[in-house]
């Protein structure tokens, strides 16, 4: 279930501009994975299945960026 949580996450991130900003307002990373229910293994392995599948270097890109973000929340 968590790791469900984790893809569902970041597939949201990449897509929803609105959700990427009520993200943003958590006051902690650990509120957010909290709040959220998954945790950071179970975040970087929904990194890594969709960069698996990626098939732009643009999509790539996001996937990197939004990993990079997690790193310094």
């Amino acid at each position: 279930m968590p790791l469900r949580n984790a893809l569902s996450f970041v597939d949201r991130m990449i897509k929803e501009p609105a959700f990427r900003e009520e993200c943003n307002n958590y006051k902690t990373k650990e509120l957010l994975l909290e709040t959220l229910d998954f945790n950071l293994d179970e975040f970087e392995n929904a990194i890594n299945m969709n960069l698996f599948k990626c098939q732009t270097y643009e999509l790539a890109e996001h996937y990197q960026q939004l990993k990079m973000w997690m790193i310094v929340f």
